[in-house]
């Protein structure tokens, strides 16, 4: 859910950790980091860096 958010929204990290039941900015992104292997802001670079896929017909 938090990797959507990232992708879809333009909510501030923090917003994404409360929206998603954490209290502290910094649990969320030590456990995104934990389980990605990036945090959540390189994450979300990286992912406006990718070409935008067409939907097939």
């Amino acid at each position: 859910m938090s990797k959507a958010l990232l992708e879809e929204t333009k909510l501030s990290i923090s917003e994404i950790c409360y929206q998603i039941g954490f209290d502290d900015p910094s649990s969320f992104s030590r456990l995104f980091s934990k389980t990605t292997g990036m945090g959540p802001m390189e994450f979300r670079r990286q992912i406006q860096h990718l070409p935008v896929r067409k939907k097939l017909k």
